[in-house]
């Protein structure tokens, strides 16, 4: 079970894209666990989103740049006193095997399963409400009838196409999100707020509570300081600020 939930809050867009791409491969692998008919539909989906996401011409160019950034920052590290200098190499062997995994592409990330025609009439169909059930898409529909096997093997073959993308932003934020030192806060009223030292390139925030907490964090960030919010939900009505203190462990990452 479950011992904690963590709520993040990306501070740029780059984060932002990371975290994207790190949601939808989760969400595709986890649809690839199953081989019914359904399971592949939301595989699909999965697959769908993770292109339009790839689709900016420049990520390649950008997750390239950023893991040697981390390379970089890293590397400066291995002569520091009290650093285990195994574990270290092992995670800057990590990016450099990703790197050189992206440094392999040709194109845009993602590029020959955007060509496929049941993935491009899918993404042309599928903002509309609706707009990819059977009627409309005799094609998926012819898809989704044929052996589980076959189909599976299918989504397992584009789901490494796509992959790099997920892959490199999983081990960036991997290593980001180990940056910061996790602090004991507590949430008055259910209400917090911290400002952002300027001179320290925060870059994601994490708000961990323990699992089953009643309530939910909100939290919300500028330039200068950010606020976290504990919400109560509340059925058929908007939520409200609880008005417990709610204890919680703050991280602040930066690297």
């Amino acid at each position: 079970m479950t011992q904690a939930v963590v709520y993040e809050h990306p501070l740029n867009e780059r984060i932002r894209t990371l975290l994207r791409l790190e949601h939808l491969g989760r969400r595709l692998r986890a649809a690839l666990a199953g081989r019914d008919p359904w399971a592949s539909r939301r595989a699909l989906d999965a697959v769908v989103d993770l292109v339009e996401v790839l689709a900016r011409p420049e990520l390649r160019a950008e997750l390239i740049k950023e893991l040697e950034r981390q390379q970089g920052v890293l590397a400066r590290l291995l002569n520091a006193p009290g650093v285990d200098t195994v574990r270290l190499d092992a995670v800057l062997a990590r990016l450099e095997e990703t790197r050189s995994l992206l440094h392999g592409e040709t194109g845009p990330l993602g590029q020959s399963v955007r060509e496929q025609e049941l993935v491009s009439a899918l993404a042309q169909r599928g903002s509309l409400v609706g707009g990819a059930c059977d009627f409309e898409l005799p094609l998926l529909h012819h898809w989704l009838q044929q052996p589980d096997d076959d189909r599976h093997a299918r989504l397992a073959a584009w789901a490494r196409d796509l992959e790099p993308g997920p892959r490199a932003a999983a081990l960036i934020l991997d290593i980001l999100r180990g940056s910061g030192d996790p602090v004991s806060c507590t949430a008055a009223g259910g209400f917090y707020q911290q400002a952002l030292d300027s001179s320290v390139p925060y870059q994601l925030l994490r708000v961990e509570v323990p699992a089953g907490l009643t309530c939910y964090a909100e939290i919300s960030a500028g330039r200068h300081r950010f606020t976290v919010r504990f919400m109560q939900p509340r059925p058929a009505e908007r939520a409200l600020q609880t008005r417990e203190d709610v204890p919680f462990t703050l991280t602040c990452c930066a690297l």
